[in-house]
């Protein structure tokens, strides 16, 4: 990846999101509430050497509801009632960017065998604000940040990690962070398993149905995790692969569970916490957290 014009272009920024959509799928019954959850919640102190970021409220049951605002839910099923549609049950979602365009920009350059003749080549180019041009064929102006596509025919390599540990199969979602890929667990042959994520000490972390990174966190999207539909959404650290936190939505509304997949909000927006760097806890407070980079 270090290679890709794509990743290392100067113009290439990345944001961390606020918040995350979880698509409403089946719980019990298929449903619509979509669940807005804030990814930069500033958490109490602990009772004790706090080791990061709080993700729940820590006087809730368990530890691990929501805090008073952090989760805003709507029922799409109430909005359309008189009509003959219902919309609920919904299996995945995506992000609109009305300012953002994607353009297969074809153009002319010099053949390599003879710079007499011309060849035709194309980029893949995503650019914010597209703008005819008359040297690149009526297709824009080069893009803030490009892909070369060069390739002949597809290259298709494959890696079995049942040859690591035989029970890493049957994931549900995949994505990335940095250089490395995050496969999300769902169900193989004995049945639903969170082998992914290290240590875990609730069971329930397990049948999860999507995965999306914000930051250096990964989040895992709850659905069903062997004895009823579950509500959990488990939070990583991508850089230490460890700190495992919960947050039960349940807790807010027992409706809350059974999701397909997230989506990130993307747009820059001022965060209350910095989703990527290390922080400093002030020693004697539970008041949010006074951070310091």
């Amino acid at each position: 990846m270090n290679d890709s014009t794509l990743v290392v272009s100067d113009e290439y920024r990345i944001f961390a999101s606020k918040y995350a959509y979880l698509v409403p799928y089946f719980n019990g019954d298929f449903h619509g509430n979509v669940a807005r959850v804030q990814l930069d919640i500033k958490g109490k102190k602990r009772p004790r050497p706090a080791r990061y970021l709080e993700f729940s409220d820590y006087e809730t049951p368990n530890g691990i509801g929501p805090y008073d605002s952090q989760v805003s839910v709507i029922n799409l099923a109430k909005l359309n009632s008189s009509s003959n549609e219902t919309f609920k049950g919904f299996y995945s979602g995506f992000t609109a960017l009305s300012n953002v365009t994607f353009v297969n920009e074809t153009y002319l350059v010099p053949a390599k065998d003879d710079p007499k003749y011309t060849e035709t080549a194309w980029k893949l180019a995503v650019k914010a604000a597209y703008s005819p041009s008359a040297t690149h064929l009526g297709f824009g102006d080069p893009a803030e940040f490009e892909q070369e596509a060069d390739f002949l025919s597809p290259v298709i390599e494959s890696l079995d990690l049942s040859t690591t540990d035989k029970s890493l199969r049957g994931f549900g979602a995949s994505f990335t962070h940095g250089s490395y890929g995050y496969l999300v667990p769902r169900e193989n042959k004995k049945g639903l398993f969170g082998k992914l994520v290290p240590d875990f000490a609730d069971r329930d972390l397990r049948g999860f149905n999507g995965g999306m990174v914000s930051g250096k966190y990964g989040f895992f999207v709850p659905y069903f995790n062997g004895m009823t539909f579950s509500g959990k959404v488990c939070r990583i650290n991508l850089e230490t692969f460890e700190e495992v936190q919960t947050l039960d939505l349940t807790q807010l509304n027992s409706t809350l569970r059974g999701f397909a997949d997230g989506i990130l909000s993307k747009v820059e927006t001022t965060l209350d916490v910095d989703l990527f760097n290390q922080f400093q806890v002030r020693i004697g407070t539970t008041e949010p957290y006074i951070y310091s980079y």
